[in-house]
């Protein structure tokens, strides 16, 4: 076989190779050519640290992603928390004016003109009475 046209075979299966995919046979092939040629060795050795580089970009990008991904889940736990905040805020402030409300009107009841308070100044000293009559 000619030396370039089985150099550029052994290219080829560099990349299977170095993942182990490559049966006995190539994979002779390509131990036997490589402990003769320096060129394909010197294309090994780039290939693996290209590799290596990837293996080390594809860990930074996982990594950045998993910080985002963190920070997401911070952030929607932060707003779920507010919003379940609010609510209850909402509920409180609704409940006191509520509260508020009624007791304006009982006030306002109390001080105003009303059947009841006529009843008991009419009936002067005679509570026992009075209050059988309101009740």
């Amino acid at each position: 076989m000619e030396k370039k046209t089985e150099c550029e075979i052994v290219q080829d299966l560099l990349l299977g190779y170095i993942d182990g995919v490559l049966n006995k046979e190539s994979k002779k092939l390509v131990e036997k050519h490589l402990k003769e040629c320096k060129n394909c060795q010197k294309r090994l050795e780039e290939i693996k640290k290209d590799m290596k580089e990837n293996e080390n970009n594809q860990k930074k990008e996982i990594d950045y992603l998993k910080k985002i991904r963190r920070k997401s889940r911070i952030k929607s736990i932060l707003i779920a928390i507010g919003i379940v905040a609010l609510v209850f805020f909402i509920i409180y402030l609704y409940k006191f004016i509520l509260v508020n409300d009624m007791v304006k009107k009982s006030i306002k009841s109390l001080e105003s003109e009303n059947f009841y308070k006529k009843a008991t100044t009419m009936m002067g000293n005679r509570r026992d009475f009075c209050n059988a009559y309101i009740l």
